[in-house]
């Protein structure tokens, strides 16, 4: 599956390559599917992986954001 047994880590490399947009827009849908069943008072995203889950939810969750990686700011180049 593409969650499973990926030979480049958690975090698939480089940024850039279109499977990889591909699996962080499946990994936000997963995210927010998972937020609607639990149905929690906030959702803390840790990263701008998980940014695009607050659109994919059905209902509105307050959302707090957190960068900590501030000099990559999630910029990539798709191919």
């Amino acid at each position: 599956t593409i969650f499973r047994n990926r030979p480049d880590g958690v975090y698939p490399a480089p940024q850039t390559r279109h499977d990889v947009l591909m699996f962080y827009s499946m990994w936000n849908q997963a995210v927010a599917r998972l937020v609607d069943r639990l149905s929690p008072d906030i959702y803390h995203c840790p990263d701008y992986h998980q940014a695009m889950v607050p659109l994919y939810l059905d209902r509105p969750v307050p959302v707090v954001a957190m960068l900590h990686n501030a000099e990559y700011q999630g910029a990539i180049l798709t191919q």
